[in-house]
């Protein structure tokens, strides 16, 4: 429901307006350089309090200047009131303007509650790589607005705030260390202990942590093959190079140990009778 505001009584701003003077003109000004003056102050005092909290860099600038429009709010209806207009009527100025414009801007204000939110919450930071609705990139920028991503293929993606904000976001950086999950398969004629021996060989590349060990097992038995999942660990930002290069490493390994890979194939047994 909401709140009935009070009437604007127009005739009677017109009226205060005609009357002004000088005299009663100074006491404003003065009321309203004192009070740019204290505000100024104020915005300086509460600069520092913000370099010295904790609260995220990228909020600093929205805060700062929420703030500044508070104090000069403040600042106009003090001034106002020297002059001896009806302050509940300016305040229901205020309150339809603002109100009008909240409900032209409904999008943006809801984009900005959801950079609020994430630069509140930490969910990630700039420099992460994450994945968010299904998009996945390192983090370049955390706007009021927006959220920039760019993905491994070099593309600049902007993802508005309030669609982060109530979306499953899955943090890779986050501690630090990432596991590279991958899966082969070996022909039945393999021996399991000579097909895990060349996977752990072949992760054996520059770039794989050696603590926590890297780990290889059977997965599944197929129709034709036997399919086996090796892990290794590296550090976040080094991933898509262990990827690749135990990827490529693993079909060298094999040749070498003198086993095959399988495709998808049918046994055909003919009874000669």
């Amino acid at each position: 429901m909401l709140t009935q505001l009070p009437e604007v009584n127009i005739d009677s701003l017109k009226t205060t307006f005609a009357s002004l003077s000088i005299e009663k003109l100074l006491p404003s000004i003065l009321a309203l350089i004192a009070g740019l003056i204290i505000a100024k102050l104020l915005c300086r005092l509460f600069d520092r309090i913000l370099n010295r909290s904790k609260v995220e860099k990228s909020l600093h600038g929205f805060l700062r200047s929420l703030f500044r429009i508070l104090l000069y709010v403040i600042v106009g209806l003090i001034v106002a009131g020297t002059l001896g207009l009806n302050v509940s009527s300016l305040v229901a100025i205020l309150s339809v303007v603002s109100l009008a414009i909240s409900l032209a801007v409904q999008g943006t204000l809801s984009n900005i509650a959801g950079g609020i939110q994430i630069l509140t919450a930490h969910p990630f930071h700039v420099g992460d790589y994450v994945e968010i609705a299904g998009t996945d990139g390192t983090v370049t920028e955390i706007g009021m607005i927006y959220t920039r991503l760019i993905t491994v293929d070099n593309k600049d993606i902007f993802l508005p705030n309030s669609d982060v904000a109530a979306s499953k976001i899955i943090n890779y950086t986050a501690e630090g260390k990432r596991r590279v999950d991958l899966s082969f398969s070996a022909s039945y004629d393999c021996t399991t202990q000579d097909v895990r021996a060349a996977l752990l060989k072949a992760a054996q590349v520059e770039g794989a942590l050696t603590e926590p060990a890297a780990e290889s097992y059977v997965k599944e038995y197929g129709e034709s093959s036997i399919s086996y999942i090796l892990r290794v660990w590296c550090l976040a930002e080094n991933y898509w190079d262990v990827y690749f290069k135990v990827t490529e490493n693993v079909r060298a390994e094999f040749e070498n140990a003198g086993l095959s890979m399988t495709y998808p194939h049918l046994n055909v047994h003919l009874d000669n009778k």
